[in-house]
């Protein structure tokens, strides 16, 4: 069970890696007017969506040379792949998972439910359903491994958020 449950983490790090970067690079002042203000919130800008793909690339390329030395992971088959179809891969975790995270700012905007204000479970399952459906063309992971992410993911999301929060990387904890 435990190796099972590494797996899916391990599977969904490119998402998560993307989930992250817009918050890390919100320094960086290229990139950061809103994509659509009225639509999906005045926070989320063209860099997020650029740093959120580029860290979903950059997570999948990390994984395709480092798998033999961590883990067993029989979910990743990025060893056999070519340079294009990693990028294929990166492209589909990172996109998937920013672009889940803008649909469900749609939504909220449409709910009438303030920019950073609480949407759970939502919030923290958005990026993750994105990628998963993102990628599911190019490969689905099993049904225990996709509960494991769905039930996993929300606890990391809060204890990544809370840690950012502190670090004072967010102005909200969750």
């Amino acid at each position: 069970m435990t190796l099972t449950v590494l797996q899916a983490l391990y599977f969904m790090l490119p998402a998560y890696l993307a989930n992250m970067m817009p918050v890390l690079f919100k320094w960086m002042p290229i990139g950061s007017s809103p994509i659509h203000e009225k639509w999906f919130g005045a926070h989320k800008t063209w860099r997020g969506i650029f740093t959120g793909i580029l860290g979903g690339m950059i997570g999948v390329v990390l994984q395709k040379y480092a798998s033999p030395q961590m883990i067993h992971v029989e979910l990743l088959p990025y060893g056999k792949f070519t340079l294009y179809q990693i990028f294929w891969y990166g492209l589909a975790f990172g996109a998937g998972a920013l672009f889940g995270d803008l649909i469900k700012s749609f939504f909220k905007r449409r709910l009438k439910i303030a920019p950073g204000r609480s949407f759970f479970p939502s919030d923290q399952l958005d990026f993750a359903v994105g990628a998963l459906l993102a990628v599911s063309p190019l490969f689905l992971p099993s049904l225990k491994h996709i509960i494991i992410i769905i039930i996993a993911t929300p606890l990391l999301h809060l204890s990544a958020n809370a840690t950012a929060y502190f670090l004072g990387l967010k102005k909200v904890w969750w």
